[in-house]
Order: C-alpha cells, then sequence, then structure tokens
C-alpha cells in the first residue's frame, strides 16, 4: 500500500469492520508511533474483523508511519483525504484525525502529559483544538477557508513531529523512571 492510498485503507477498514476512517485509523497509528511504549495488539481500533490482507495492510501503514516519524527527512505527513474532496469532508477528517491521536496516546501505558515540556504541552494542546475544528463554521466556508485548513495541516505536521522527539527524549532522560 502506498502512504496516500486513503480508498484502499478504507476498504482494508471495512474488511476489518473497524469504525474509524482512514483519517482516524492513520492519527491512530501515528499517536502509537509516538509512544515509546509497546502498542496494544489490536493497535486500539477494536476491529473485529479476520482478514489477514487487511492487518496486514494496517501494519504495512503503521510501519510506514513510524519510518516517517524516526526519518530525519521529515516526510511524515497526516493521512487525509485529498485536495479534491470538498473543504468540510477534510476538515471532518482533519478533527478526527487529530482525536483519534489523542486517544492512541491515551491507551494505557501512555505517556504523562505532565511531563512534557512547555512546547510539548502546548503542541498537544493544539491538536487537541483541531479536535474542536467545526467544519460548517462560517470561516470554514470562506474565501480564506482552504490557505487556512493548508495551514492548519502543516501545524499539525509540525506539532506531531515535535511531540515524537519529546516522547521519545523523556524516555532518554536520566530522570524517567518506570514505575
Amino acid at each position: 500500500m502506498t502512504e496516500t492510498d486513503w480508498n484502499q485503507l478504507e476498504a482494508a477498514l471495512q474488511a476489518l469492520e473497524c469504525d474509524v476512517s482512514p483519517a482516524g485509523a492513520h492519527g491512530q497509528l501515528t499517536a502509537l508511533g509516538c509512544r515509546v511504549e509497546a502498542a496494544p495488539p489490536d493497535l486500539g481500533l477494536a476491529a473485529t474483523g479476520e482478514d489477514a490482507v487487511a492487518w496486514g495492510q494496517v501494519q504495512e501503514l503503521r510501519q510506514q508511519t513510524a519510518q516517517q516519524l524516526a526519518g530525519h527527512d521529515l516526510g511524515f505527513s497526516p493521512l487525509l483525504p485529498p485536495d479534491d474532496e470538498p473543504l468540510q469532508r477534510r476538515l471532518e477528517a482533519l478533527s478526527e484525525w487529530a482525536e483519534c491521536f489523542a486517544f492512541g496516546l491515551s491507551l494505557p501505558g501512555a505517556f504523562e502529559p505532565k511531563n512534557l515540556s512547555h512546547d510539548g504541552r502546548e503542541c498537544l494542546e493544539h491538536v487537541l483544538d483541531i479536535t474542536r475544528l467545526d467544519p460548517l463554521d462560517d470561516e470554514a466556508q470562506g474565501p480564506e477557508a482552504e490557505e487556512a485548513y493548508t495551514e492548519l495541516v502543516e501545524f499539525l505536521r509540525i506539532a506531531v513531529m515535535t511531540l515524537y522527539v519529546e516522547f521519545h527524549n523523556l524516555e532518554q532522560s536520566p530522570s524517567h523512571s518506570v514505575h
């Protein structure tokens, strides 16, 4: 599966009987890639289907995402609907991506937000702000809406990479201890 194959991921999630969009699944997989702890076996997706091929596609996306996050080329980007989709649909997907990212961080064994630096907490707060986007808001429909969407996607990309680095630096710091 290519990194941007929205339709193929959507079909895999349907085969696995997941009640999440490709954006939501990618947000959650990204959060698991940011975490230092091992991911739960079901990746928190609550999949009830047992399609081995579809599960392999989700695992492949997880690996690709982890490689993008760890890469030095800053190649990570959230998986969202293509730009030819209506802006409202893309905003809904962006909000779901951020919500599922936050959910993935909150799975058992996850980090403590209080251990983040000021910048890390601020990035996390802004990601949570994105979960509250209203695609039907007048500002989301105005002439500057497309540019604002692009800026939000870029901000989310940078915030996630910042959090990834911070989580991994927390794990390596001498003050980090496992209870």
